[in-house]
């Protein structure tokens, strides 16, 4: 393996492991923005390497889940209970992608399909979660006009989804601004 593959390797680990913490944190911080900036920012650094790199499959998976979190990140969607389990499905995705590339050197043959397509699903808010308005402050349902494909989610076998807690960020400053907590998540001091 290339220096600059097994870097990319490092890197994208450590991204996803603060990203399985601010996703911990999003639980009971759903509206803070830094947290969807840090998530945002974690597939995003993944999703431009792959493709230098040449890893299609990761890319595609990538692109999916970065366009569900800019969403959110934008306050198109609301940080729910399914949008956060999606999210953990693509952490889970991302790892197993991440680990095929370390231990054979390649993606992996791996289908993807229905972890983009449930990606892409939760990309329709619901009437109930959508959060666009009108000057009037009623709801805008333009925002929320898309339709779903109606896929099927992934079956969780072990994952992230299934075994995570919730936890207290932990090294909050009480200071003016944004700071990185221990978790290496943002939040406002």
């Amino acid at each position: 393996m290339d220096e600059l593959t097994r870097e990319f390797l490092i890197e994208s680990q450590e991204g996803l492991d603060r990203m399985e913490r601010c996703l911990t944190d999003l639980e009971t911080r759903p509206q803070d923005a830094e947290l969807l900036g840090e998530i945002f920012r974690s597939v995003h650094t993944i999703k431009g390497t792959t493709g230098f790199l040449g890893f299609k499959r990761l890319e595609k998976l990538a692109h999916s889940g970065e366009n569900l979190l800019g969403l959110l990140r934008d306050g198109k969607l609301s940080a729910d209970q399914n949008l956060i389990t999606g999210l953990l499905h693509l952490l889970d995705g991302l790892r197993s992608i991440l680990k095929s590339i370390e231990t054979v050197e390649g993606e992996g043959e791996g289908d993807d399909s229905a972890l983009i397509a449930q990606l892409e699903q939760l990309q329709a808010p619901s009437a109930g979660s959508c959060r666009g308005s009108s000057a009037s402050g009623r709801s805008d349902s333009s925002a929320c006009a898309r339709t779903t494909s109606g896929a099927a989610a992934p079956a969780d076998t072990g994952s992230n989804a299934s075994r995570r807690g919730t936890s207290a960020a932990a090294g909050a400053g009480s200071g003016e601004g944004a700071q990185s907590d221990a978790d290496g998540c943002w939040q406002r001091g």
